[in-house]
């Protein structure tokens, strides 16, 4: 075939690519759906014709199959062309420095990646997104073998089977993750300076994407871990059955969610807000589609948006339509900041693109890539989860040895009462020796129990360590952004 015609397909598979725009993405990690309109085809058609205007860069391209043929006949080992080739659609994709945009060897890779939104998948239950070229999980499956094994929201990914992350993309590190149900796979995580080694058995995990229920004084609760197909309409009945049981006030916690389907996020908003804007979609500085509310005549409550750092994406989309309409009060942490949304587009070789095609704004034209959006009020979440309080507890060493520790000595139960001291909040490092900071602090926690403040660490507080200790995880921690989303709706 002569490179004008190659040219010319390509030409033709750009505009399909464009106008088409058959699968938009907003994370790491899931499929999102865009709403076709006469606009956004327009508007794209025009910037397809604009690219092919550039003709001295174009008449470099003929060049492309002679030099990687040279490299095929001269280079001093054997490469075949399949790598080469590979290699150069990797390189066309990398020069972008987007790292939302990839190419795929195969369409499987790219349909492994599509699969984990609706389907069950046998893999160890975490969801993850790229956080300055680093694997950050920002959820764990409850229902999940990672969950069990301890693995928590927050941390890390170092190394997958002993092999370090680093380097690696999203894609590569699902597929090494994720294996045939009954089989294992060890994972490293570093969380806050600390690694420490998972082996984990996989199996089937349905990644569940809605909760709701009725909290104390007529307040619904409806919780999404993520933005699946089916979400929006689930959303919906939940909703309803929460009205029809009195709910006099809605919460929506969308925290660690890393996104989903941009259409789920705009059916969710349009089921809230009657009027105005939902969203914008820009393409080259230019507003490609600018989304719209429908009428809807469900009743309307008193409703608090709880948002956190890992709120990405489609959870931003959601988050940014109801601040901007004053739809709903935000309450927690500055969302992750994640404005694009990709394309998935099959190729000719059993191979495949995704692509970053456009970037969301708010619907008062604000960015929010990179920025992300305030909640009205920044509320910490200074209580451990579930998930915190087991990894903590884990990690403590046990206090076993049965022996009285004083100033200047050192001991594996001194290192113990370092660490659980720690989480009690005092001010204290994990040396195993009982320097002064420990022989200060013990001092200053020897008479919450009725102990003589002197310093030493004998038995009766190495004992009561250990009691407030379990304390702390005893109970079902507070959720102060919960309770401030409670407190606003009853004022």
């Amino acid at each position: 075939m002569k490179y004008s015609e190659k040219k010319r397909r390509m030409a033709a598979k750009i505009l399909a690519i464009l106008l088409i725009a058959a699968m938009v993405l907003t994370s790491g990690y899931y499929i999102l759906m865009i709403f076709a309109r006469n606009t956004a085809l327009d508007c794209l058609a025009v910037y397809g014709e604009d690219a092919l205007d550039s003709r001295d860069s174009l008449e470099r391209l003929d060049g492309i199959e002679d030099f990687i043929d040279f490299i095929h006949t001269f280079y001093k080992d054997e490469v075949s062309y399949e790598v080469l080739v590979d290699a150069a659609y990797n390189g066309i994709v990398d020069s972008l420095g987007d790292p939302w945009s990839v190419y795929y060897v195969t369409t499987e890779e790219s349909d492994s990646f599509v699969q984990t939104i609706n389907q069950e998948y046998s893999g160890i239950g975490v969801t993850m997104q790229m956080d300055a070229n680093r694997c950050l999980i920002t959820d764990v499956n409850k229902k999940g073998p990672a969950y069990e094994a301890g693995i928590h929201p927050g941390t890390y990914i170092t190394a997958i089977d002993g092999r370090s992350t680093q380097g690696m993309s999203l894609s590569e590190m699902s597929e090494k993750i994720r294996g045939l149900d009954g089989t294992s796979v060890t994972i490293t995580v570093d969380d806050n300076g600390v690694e420490s080694q998972f082996k984990v058995v996989r199996r089937k995990v349905r990644v569940a994407t809605i909760n709701c229920e009725m909290l104390e004084g007529n307040m619904g609760y409806i919780s999404l871990s993520s933005f699946g197909e089916d979400t929006g309409s689930e959303f919906t009945e939940a909703r309803l059955s929460l009205l029809n049981q009195g709910a006099e006030g809605l919460i929506i916690d969308i925290r660690d969610n890393g996104g989903g389907y941009v259409s789920t996020a705009l059916t969710i908003a349009d089921d809230l807000i009657d009027e105005g804007i939902l969203s914008r979609f820009v393409h080259r500085g230019e507003d490609l589609v600018v989304y719209e509310a429908t009428p809807d005549l469900t009743r309307k409550v008193p409703t608090v948006l709880l948002v956190n750092e890992y709120s990405a994406s489609a959870s931003e989309i959601l988050a940014a339509a109801l601040k901007d309409n004053g739809t709903a009060i935000l309450v927690g942490n500055t969302t992750y900041g994640k404005g694009v949304a990709q394309i998935i587009q099959e190729l000719d070789h059993n191979d495949a693109v995704k692509l970053s095609v456009y970037y969301f704004q708010t619907p008062d034209g604000n960015d929010i890539n990179g920025v992300g959006i305030e909640p009205d009020y920044i509320v910490p979440a200074t209580k451990y989860t579930e998930e915190e309080a087991a990894s903590i507890k884990s990690s403590v060493v046990p206090m076993a040895e049965e022996k009285k520790y004083y100033a200047g000595q050192y001991g594996l139960n001194v290192l113990a009462a370092q660490q659980r001291l720690f989480y009690l909040g005092y001010d204290v490092q994990p040396t195993a020796k009982m320097d002064e900071k420990t022989v200060a602090a013990i001092k200053a926690f020897q008479p919450t129990f009725g102990g003589s403040p002197y310093g030493g660490l004998d038995f009766c507080t190495q004992k009561a360590i250990c009691e407030a200790f379990e304390a702390l995880f005893a109970a079902d921690p507070s959720d102060p952004q919960l309770l401030k989303a409670i407190e606003l709706l009853t004022k």
